[in-house]
């Protein structure tokens, strides 16, 4: 699972990877889930587990885009891990700075276990 899927359905996602390993999805665990992903603490801590918004934290690099080659070179080292995992690669700095453009594609490809439905 991407972090990017768990944190646009934090809920619908941990609920499947609870089914997938046969727990029970109590609400005591929503609430540990919701809270983790959107507690509204500062995020300017990077270590911490708990943020105000993980989902603007898991897209926040795209806007603080300051070093693009940085970015080239790791796209190109992980090529292979990021297309199995369903990520795009940019090829410019617009691209990055553009949210239209979604950084996760729809299909994974393979395998198809990584697929999640949210």
């Amino acid at each position: 699972m991407r972090y990017e899927d768990l944190v646009a359905s934090p809920i619908e996602a941990s609920g499947q990877i609870y089914d997938f390993v046969g727990l029970t999805f109590t609400p005591d665990v929503e609430c540990f889930v919701w809270t983790s992903m959107y507690g509204g603490l500062p995020d300017d801590c990077n270590i911490c587990t708990t943020r105000a918004n993980a989902a603007t934290t898991a897209y926040k690099w795209r806007s603080e885009n300051k070093k693009f080659l940085q970015i080239l070179m790791a796209q190109k080292e992980c090529a292979a891990v990021m297309n199995t995992l369903g990520y795009r690669s940019f090829n410019t700095s617009l691209e990055i700075l553009n949210t239209n453009i979604s950084s996760t594609l729809q299909d994974y490809g393979d395998p198809t276990w990584l697929k999640v439905d949210v």
